[in-house]
């Protein structure tokens, strides 16, 4: 998957943030989800604007202590995870 794909958001997602932590609950399946801090931090910030990965983890590392290698490394995973359960959706550049 290349670093300049974009992930964005899917219409139809409930939200509800409790201290540093956001449970989403997509209406498609009905299920809910709840996300740690960072992850909630990946998903304010693809409710925000459309990111690539390379972008998103530009501003994690800015706001957490990880290194690059990490946090792409997790962070794909997490974008592939909602991807699968239909909570992001990803353009991929041609």
């Amino acid at each position: 998957m290349p670093k300049s794909n974009v992930f964005y958001c899917v219409e139809g997602v409930l939200e509800s943030k409790i201290d540093e932590e956001i449970i989403i609950m997509n209406l498609q399946d009905g299920f809910y989800y709840g996300l740690d801090e960072i992850a909630s931090r990946v998903w304010e910030l693809l409710k925000e604007r459309s990111l690539s990965l390379e972008n998103l983890c530009s501003i994690l590392q800015d706001e957490f202590d990880v290194d690059n290698e990490t946090c792409q490394r997790e962070t794909l995973i997490f974008l592939q995870s909602l991807k699968e359960q239909g909570l992001v959706n990803e353009i991929v550049d041609v």
